[in-house]
């Protein structure tokens, strides 16, 4: 199955930024009213609602969050660096990713029980995934079918790698796969082959923040087998123990 890194993204042309920070101003009201009133309808259910409820309140407030990075990337403000667990970062989001990609798609993780610690900014990391995810169910449309969120360690082989090793985010679709034509041109801003629904935003914004934090990303593919989407970020040096996971091919084939 061949592996795709992606080096470089194509410029993206100038906005108007007083118009971008408008915009970006009238949806974090919107979304502060999202939040405030999933507050109000939390107090005295019951427990099946109040994770749904749950839900909605954490998605806006993670998108008042990102909206506020945005602003903050416009006035250069470097967004803020932390040390965390992958493997735990990633179980925290299933709850929200279940709900964003719907029932017709089964979710599961393979975290395993070793650390895999990495320094990032933890809500760009959650765009990162969110996207993933995100693409993973459209891929396989209204057919449904699995996602697999695996997480390891990629360790150095060469002397030229970075030192530490890599921490692994893959994420494993049961898709078509992805035809060369596209596969040559999907991480270029505002490329799409959505017809109505696609901005050509998200594997732009993926590669952007994964490049920034010092890492890169590796596409499997092939036709009616399904996409792995491999993220490589640097480990956080005499962290973790872990063995090496993913030295090999993807486990594409191998889910259910």
């Amino acid at each position: 199955m061949p592996s795709l890194p992606f080096d470089s993204l194509t410029p993206v042309e100038p906005t108007d930024d007083l118009l971008v920070a408008g915009v970006i101003h009238d949806v974090r009201n919107l979304l502060t009213g999202v939040v405030l009133s999933s507050e109000v309808l939390l107090e005295g259910q019951a427990e099946s609602q109040e994770i749904e409820l749950n839900t909605i309140r954490n998605c806006a407030e993670r998108a008042a969050r990102l909206l506020e990075q945005v602003l903050g990337a416009m006035s250069s403000k470097k967004a803020p660096m932390e040390n965390l667990e992958l493997g735990e970062f990633v179980e925290r989001l299933v709850p929200e990713l279940q709900a964003l990609i719907g029932r017709n798609c089964r979710l599961r993780t393979l975290c395993g029980n070793t650390s895999v610690p990495i320094c990032i900014n933890p809500d760009r990391l959650s765009q990162v995934l969110f996207n993933l995810v995100l693409n993973a169910s459209q891929a396989m449309g209204s057919a449904g079918g699995s996602i697999v969120i695996r997480v390891g360690v990629r360790r150095p082989h060469l002397e030229a790698v970075q030192a530490g090793g890599f921490a692994c985010l893959e994420v494993i679709d049961t898709g078509p796969g992805i035809p060369d034509e596209v596969r040559a041109r999907m991480f270029e801003p505002f490329y799409t082959t959505k017809k109505t629904s696609g901005t050509g935003l998200g594997l732009a914004l993926v590669r952007a923040v994964v490049r920034a934090a010092g890492g890169h990303i590796e596409v499997h593919s092939s036709p009616e087998a399904g996409t792995s989407f491999r993220v490589l970020l640097p480990l956080l040096m005499g962290q973790s123990e872990s063995e090496d996971y993913f030295s090999g091919p993807s486990i594409l084939t191998a889910v259910p």
